[in-house]
C-alpha cells in the first residue's frame, strides 16, 4: 500500500483520467492489494483452518524455491529486463521476507517450548 501511496504521490495528478493512468501504470501493485485483499476476506469468510493455513505457508515456500531454482526470475524474464532499481528493490523484499521469517521461526519455536 506504501509503494502505491508513493507512486500516486510522485506522479501529477490533476484530472480523473491522470490518476486513472497512474493506477494503470501501477496495474501489478493494485492487483496484489487486491489480491491480499481477496485473501483475508476469503480467510476471514471460511474461519481458515490450521490444515489450510500450512498449506498456504507451504504453497509460498514451493514458490520461492522454484524461483531460486530457475535463476531467481520468473517465467520468460531475462536479467537484462530488469533495471538496477528493480533488483535492489528485488534484494529489499528478500531481506524483508528472510527477516520476518527469522521472527515467525522463533515465534513457532517459543510456542513449542
Amino acid at each position: 500500500m506504501d509503494d502505491l501511496s508513493d507512486s500516486l504521490q510522485d506522479d501529477e495528478i490533476h484530472s480523473t483520467s491522470d490518476l486513472m493512468q497512474s493506477l494503470t501504470d501501477e496495474n501489478d501493485t493494485v492487483e496484489a492489494l487486491g489480491d491480499t485483499f481477496d485473501t483475508y476476506m476469503r480467510n476471514a469468510r471460511n474461519s481458515e483452518s490450521v490444515d489450510k493455513f500450512i498449506r498456504n505457508i507451504k504453497q509460498n515456500v514451493k514458490y520461492y524455491h522454484d524461483l531460486n531454482e530457475d535463476g531467481g526470475l520468473i517465467g520468460s524474464l531475462r536479467y537484462n529486463e530488469v533495471s538496477e532499481d528493480q533488483l535492489k528493490e528485488l534484494q529489499k523484499y528478500m531481506r524483508d521476507l528472510n527477516q520476518l521469517s527469522k521472527e515467525l521461526f522463533s515465534k513457532y519455536g517459543d510456542e513449542i517450548r
